[in-house]
């Protein structure tokens, strides 16, 4: 047989077999979320999108036809503070008012941690998701890092009381103990929480082809509400696990606009788009605006350049050609026959010719997430250990074992990554980190296992698990030598920043007196123009009985020449009543 003969037959085989996956996908669709003006930008440029960039953008992307668009949450309301000079709240509203009747608009939130990285009170809770729906929030994607469903309960209450959408998330890890039995039972029970949609949030991207072969279909059998998928692209996984699981019939995928995307932040739109089309899916998108949007991100991405952590790896423009088509019949025959290997390495070559960066092996083989991975290098350096790092990546095993096999996502990656460099720099158990005493005594939740209690009272002191206890939260709200609570505090959402961020908020220069030192000088300003338009009116009324005599002036210029006069006299005392 000819090459050309075994050509052909591979043309045929291959046709037949996108043909069987068509006719299997036929009448389903899939959507997608967009998570360009949250997600991505943190996972990529240390969130500093600031919100005159987000006001660029917004609107084209409401009217894209995403199922909703993340734009709130995880670190924006410290970065807003901290580094922005931003109310977070008034950027909430900004966004709202542009997705309104396009799209609906979402938040993340850590459970009874919310935005900080500790457990709050009830009414904190409360309060804080009342305020973000207040704003005109849509949906509030609600996770805990223990997977404790109990720490989930108040924030689902209160968006549900609030008249919110609930996306319960599921923090996606790997380990001994993570079967597909674990969960199924994890996410049911996430569902009973009385949760609108149910997410597999992989933080770290680290969910394989072959672990979302299984564990999606295991989800679409036990759960009646729509699933989405959240996953990273760090380690090599984002776009394939995408393609897979629109085959699987997952309902909704998070995705970034290519110059937002891959690397760690998450797969394209416009790359899985292509791939519904080439499967016969109906995503609902609209691309009219699309290359618009484009050219705005990578020009934003351009300003943002000092924070960017992949500047040798922007993605081109997205263009289909005749290759890309031939490229993505082979991912997806390679699903189709079962080779998820082979559909990885092809799908690794379409990111390499489209420019994203590649796979971070690190991350792969050290299975945890890239931004914990940062932190310990920078820690490390600090030390003038570097080169202890493949010490500490052993160590993170016992570390996490320790405190009951949880899931490596703010706040317990950066807690165990901390601790397990600790432990290698002291030794084990001997300079214990404040956090991870609070997470092994039990005051952030129940952890996936039960903690050895020989273990929890070598490294806390005592034998039982204790919860949180929301009866000593700290309420007083401080002044300053400048300024009163009720100058500081006008409103609950700033009191809200303070109890969430009270070192960033808080303080003679904190966000909360720098606004409140606004607040001031704009009133200034206006007892300023007040008192210059009572001058105008008197002048006005003074010159309008007399016959002025400079007749070139008009009325409105006599009165303005008046008020210059009057200024260059202010505040001198000739005669009483002058």
């Amino acid at each position: 047989m000819s090459f050309a003969e075994i050509q052909g037959d591979y043309k045929d085989l291959r046709q037949k077999a996108l043909s069987e996956v068509r006719k299997n996908i036929k009448g389903r669709s899939v959507k997608y979320n967009d998570l360009s003006l949250r997600d991505g930008h943190q996972s990529l440029f240390a969130t500093r999108m600031t919100g005159e960039q987000i006001a660029k953008v917004v609107d084209d992307i409401a009217r894209c036809g995403f199922y909703n668009m993340e734009v709130w949450g995880g670190a924006t309301l410290d970065v807003c503070m901290r580094y922005l000079d931003e109310n977070p709240f008034e950027r909430l509203g900004m966004i709202t008012d542009a997705t309104k009747g396009h799209s609906l608009s979402r938040a993340l939130c850590r459970g009874a941690n919310l935005f900080g990285y500790q457990p709050y009170p009830a009414d904190i809770i409360r309060d804080f998701c009342l305020a973000a729906l207040e704003r005109g929030l849509d949906i509030m994607r609600i996770f805990d890092a223990l997977n404790d469903p109990e720490n989930l309960k108040v924030a689902v209450r209160s968006v549900k009381e609030g008249g919110g959408k609930v996306d319960a998330a599921v923090s996606y890890t790997t380990g001994p103990v993570f079967t597909i039995d674990y969960w199924t039972k994890v996410f049911k029970t996430y569902e009973d929480l009385g949760a609108d949609m149910i997410s597999v949030k992989d933080m770290a991207g680290l969910a394989t082809p072959e672990a979302a072969w299984e564990l999606i279909p295991a989800l679409k059998q036990v759960l009646t509400v729509p699933v989405h998928w959240h996953s990273h692209c760090t380690p090599g996984y984002g776009h394939i696990t995408g393609v897979i699981a629109m085959m699987l019939g997952i309902d909704c995928i998070d995705t970034c606009f290519m110059p937002f995307a891959g690397g760690s932040s998450h797969p394209s739109v416009e790359l899985l788009h292509f791939f519904a089309g080439r499967m016969g899916l109906d995503d609902g998108l609209d691309t009219t605006n699309f290359a618009k949007i484009d050219e705005e991100l990578r020009l934003i991405r351009d300003e943002l350049s000092d924070f960017d952590k992949f500047q040798a790896y922007v993605p081109k423009q997205f263009k289909v050609t005749d290759e890309l088509q031939k490229q993505a019949d082979d991912v997806i025959v390679a699903i189709a026959l079962g080779d998820l290997k082979l559909a990885t390495v092809l799908m690794h070559k379409i990111e390499h010719d489209l420019g994203f960066p590649p796979p971070d092996r690190k991350v792969r083989d050290a299975q945890v997430p890239g931004g914990m991975l940062t932190n310990m290098l920078s820690q490390l350096e600090a030390f003038g250990m570097i080169d202890r790092l493949d010490d500490v990546l052993e160590e993170i095993p016992v570390v996490r074992e320790s405190c009951g096999f949880v899931p490596l996502v703010t706040p317990t990656s950066q807690i165990v990554g901390v601790q397990a460099v600790n432990n290698v720099k002291f030794g084990r158990w001997q300079n214990n980190i404040t956090d991870y005493v609070r997470l092994v005594k039990g005051e952030f939740g129940r952890t996936p296992v039960a903690i050895d209690p020989d273990v929890r009272e070598e490294i806390t002191g005592s034998r039982e698990e204790t919860r949180y206890d929301p009866s000593g939260f700290e309420y007083t709200l401080p002044e300053t030598e400048e300024f009163t609570a009720d100058d500081l505090y006008p409103d609950r959402e700033f009191e809200l920043c303070y109890y969430l961020f009270p070192k960033v908020a808080g303080g003679a220069d904190g966000f909360l007196a720098r606004r409140a030192r606004e607040r001031k000088d704009q009133a200034l300003e206006e007892d300023h123009r007040e008192y210059l338009g009572q001058l105008r009116d008197q002048a006005q009324r003074k010159l309008s009985s007399r016959n002025t005599r400079v007749s070139v002036l008009s009325p409105d210029e006599a009165v303005s020449l008046h008020e210059l006069l009057v200024s260059e006299v202010k505040g001198t005392t000739i005669v009483e009543e002058d």
